[in-house]
């Protein structure tokens, strides 16, 4: 990578054409020195982080005993693999009892890891097995290409179904613009400054990735070639701020339908997940580093909201709420509370509301 000429992609002005060529040059680099290549995994490996090469081994003489009993079943055989077996399960509950000890205490503090350790010790896995059917109203269907091509369009469609059902629902009319039209005008206005190399380099460092996008791009070999793609990197993302175009590469997801429970050919029984190409995640942290500094500074943010703020986090409003609580019994008020869960919130939100409302905050 080192020395490879991306004079071309420097060269060039327009966000789309030139992360093309970044990425056209890149894909060819990798697939000259390190081309991916299809792998059976290792039977061996141990699935259980707790199951270690000792234990391996042990796996395999309790196998072999057991074999020899099979072989030849004599009581001294059976008693051999017997006694075994037990300590070896024994050996097996202890270095997952000091494992998951270890995994909570290094996790002390971060609710999304203990949850995580959490869902690990009780089993609680997304299954990603393949969609073999599914139901729809025109018939059930088998084809993956057709099970593929109904559920994008599902997906894609089911935020406007809602919102057209809830408002079917609504017994008076309610106008989006009068909503906007409340909020008060920011005089301020956001600029999105250009980044620096250095600011590019931090963020990446801090990238954590175990899946590729679409392109197939390795987060660990571009890390590993930070000084020679870090230039060009700053050069496409201070492109795209200065012109205000997204690269449309980094748009496309690869999307895998997450089965939440019920039944597996109920389209609505499915979370879908998109995996976005990383560097498309490298422009996000710029461009949200700039935003979120921005509406901090101009106080856009009621005092109340916890979610999604550095800093902040939904535990604190847990804790806020049961201090309102705790002072309205001591005071001889009777606390009452209305909580709101809206099906689906992110995906009801269009982008035309984003295009009527973000004006008006500058």
């Amino acid at each position: 990578m080192d020395e490879t000429n991306f004079s071309r992609v420097i060269e060039e002005k327009r966000p789309n054409a030139a992360y093309d060529l970044f990425s056209e040059i890149v894909t060819n680099v990798m697939n000259e020195t390190c081309p991916l290549q299809r792998i059976n995994p290792n039977r061996n490996f141990p699935k259980k982080p707790w199951i270690t090469k000792a234990i391996l081994v042990s796996i395999k003489k309790k196998n072999q005993l057991y074999v020899n009993y099979l072989m030849d079943r004599s009581n001294d055989n059976f008693i051999k693999f017997k006694k075994f077996r037990n300590i070896l399960n024994s050996v097996k509950r202890k270095a997952q009892k000091l494992y998951f000890q270890n995994e909570f205490h290094e996790n002390q503090g971060n609710m999304k890891n203990t949850w995580k350790t959490i869902n690990k010790l009780l089993g609680n896995f997304h299954s990603r097995e393949e969609v073999r059917a599914m139901e729809t109203t025109e018939g059930r269907l088998t084809d993956s290409q057709h099970i593929a091509e109904f559920l994008c369009d599902y997906f894609a469609n089911e935020g406007k179904r809602l919102c057209d059902q809830a408002r079917a629902s609504l017994r008076t009319s309610v106008s989006f613009g009068s909503v906007i039209e409340r909020q008060p005008v920011n005089e301020n206005s956001l600029e999105f400054a250009r980044c620096l190399e250095l600011e590019v380099a931090q963020f990446l460092d801090t990238m954590k990735s175990s899946s590729s996008g679409m392109d197939e791009f390795s987060l660990k070999l571009i890390k590993a070639a930070k000084t020679s793609v870090l230039p060009v990197l700053t050069h496409l993302i201070n492109l795209s701020l200065d012109h205000g175009v997204f690269p449309k590469a980094l748009k496309i997801a690869r999307v895998v339908p997450l089965q939440k429970g019920g039944k597996k050919d109920d389209p609505s029984n499915r979370r879908p997940i998109s995996i976005l190409p990383f560097f498309s995640k490298l422009y996000e942290k710029v461009v949200h580093a700039r935003l979120s500094y921005y509406i901090e500074k101009n106080k856009m943010l009621m005092e109340n909201q916890f979610g999604f703020r550095k800093g902040l986090s939904t535990d604190m409003a847990v804790l806020k709420l049961v201090d309102w609580i705790n002072d309205s019994f001591e005071a001889g008020l009777i606390p009452a509370a209305v909580f709101l869960d809206m099906r689906k919130a992110f995906i009801r939100w269009t982008t035309q509301g984003s295009f009527k409302f973000l004006p008006r905050l500058g």
